[in-house]
């Protein structure tokens, strides 16, 4: 079908864009650079929370590189006006600016090594006075600002999320420090526990202000308060449940490792796995309520703008969330499979532990079919040609992958599967998430 021209009026307009003047930083120490940077859409040029406002979206929906990153120089822009905003103040600030500064520093950790790293950089450069600002230094910033901003207005729900969110990525980073051994971080991570049940109670504060409060607009268009920043938090948390799930298999295994972590025999019991379960558990319930209680936009845009109260575009995130749900708890019942596959050459057991274990091998089979199916459907209804969804192509891919691995060699099915799995690793490759060659190569053999 020929697609209808745009009126020349709506043409013209679609081509210009507001632009605002920033400074960036430099990156050699000199004197920032003046940029003027298009926004993603039009505000008023005398409101300048309006402009910080468009500036921190204009970030939001800015490209990735083939590692997932956006670039961080709209931050260093975003920050700089917050800082000569707050100079400039005579009076309080709204929340909505906290808000933004928060945000802005918490994506900027991303651009930073963590302390572990630092430490360790150290060490090789004999230079323990070497300035690094770490990831951990802009996260704790960032709920600096947030406490800041509920200070004035606690029940501001994007503080809250915010918060809440910047908890959250301060606790994977300390459990996910490389330069400390699987025992020490295990019990980083039980440390942790009374560091999460704070952030989900801020998480959930601010979810019951947007689902249920009478006095929000959220009873009209309920999906147009939740915001891509927010809900990125209930990934966060099921990443830390694997995280979890992880720490207690080397807990199980250190008694049979002949290296093991010495860190381990301290640890009296599994401390993680039912804090694994209920923060899994808490991931499902988040996306479940969304399906459940926010009604759909009109999912024609490829952006929240487009797209009018972007209802549409929260719903298929939950689909894409509870897809990864699916996937997270089919993955250590795969693994049990995978390692029972090695070991079946091994085996030298009688006739009925042989039976009992095909027993066992069997039930673990038929669930993780039944997990991952349900994995692919979630993840099917979150497709949308937009590269701001990019990331769920490769997610439909590894759930295929691995159901396509649980068939018949060479069966119909199975070769489906395989074929629908390639085909969306290419899409998230021309949409500019990941390289996935190698991938696409193995399966095409």
């Amino acid at each position: 079908m020929v697609k209808r021209p745009q009126g020349l009026n709506k043409s013209s307009k679609s081509k210009k864009k507001q632009r605002v003047t920033s400074e960036l930083p430099s990156g050699n120490g000199g004197e920032p650079e003046q940029v003027t940077i298009e926004l993603d859409h039009e505000v008023d040029p005398d409101d300048e929370l309006g402009q910080l406002n468009a500036l921190y979206d204009t970030f939001v929906n800015s490209p990735v590189d083939n590692n997932g990153f956006k670039s961080p120089k709209l931050l260093y822009g975003v920050i700089h006006e917050c800082d000569r905003l707050l100079r400039n103040a005579t009076g309080a600030l709204p929340s909505r600016f906290h808000n933004v500064y928060a945000l802005s520093l918490l994506e900027l950790s991303k651009f930073h090594v963590s302390e572990g790293e630092k430490r360790s950089q150290q060490s090789e450069q004999q230079d323990e006075d070497m300035p690094v600002d770490t990831t951990e230094a802009y996260i704790e910033a960032a709920i600096d600002r947030a406490d800041v901003g509920l200070a004035a207005d606690e029940k501001s729900p994007d503080l809250l999320f915010t918060r809440a969110k910047a908890e959250i990525a301060l606790i994977s980073v300390k459990i996910n420090d490389v330069t400390l051994t699987p025992g020490v971080r295990y019990m980083v991570a039980v440390e942790m526990i009374e560091n999460i049940q704070k952030a989900i109670k801020d998480y959930e504060v601010a979810e019951s202000i947007i689902l249920d409060s009478p006095e929000s607009d959220a009873n009209k268009k309920k999906g147009c308060l939740y915001t891509k920043d927010q809900l990125d938090t209930i990934e966060s948390l099921l990443k830390i449940a694997e995280n979890f799930n992880s720490l207690e298999y080397e807990r199980e295994i250190a008694p049979f490792e002949t290296n093991s972590d010495p860190a381990f025999e301290k640890v009296d019991g599994p401390l993680l796995a039912e804090q694994q379960r209920k923060l899994a558990e808490w991931s499902k319930k988040r996306w479940e309520q969304i399906l459940e209680k926010v009604p759909e936009g009109k999912g024609k845009g490829k952006t929240p703008e487009e797209d009018g109260d972007h209802s549409y575009a929260v719903i298929r995130r939950a689909n894409r969330g509870m897809g990864e749900y699916y996937l997270s708890i089919s993955a250590p019942i795969i693994s049990r499979l995978e390692a029972s596959d090695d070991d079946d050459g091994d085996d030298d057991d009688d006739d009925d532990d042989d039976e009992e274990v095909t027993e066992e091998k069997l039930n673990d089979f038929q669930t993780a079919k039944g997990l991952l199916t349900k994995a692919i459907e979630y993840l099917l209804k979150a497709e949308h040609d937009s590269e701001h969804d990019a990331a769920v192509y490769p997610l439909i891919a590894e759930a295929q992958i691995s159901l396509a691995n649980l068939l018949d060699n060479d069966s119909d099915e199975q070769n489906v599967l395989y074929n629908e799995a390639v085909a969306r690793l290419k899409k998230a490759q021309r949409l500019g998430y990941g390289d996935y060659q190698e991938q696409i190569a193995e399966l095409e053999l």
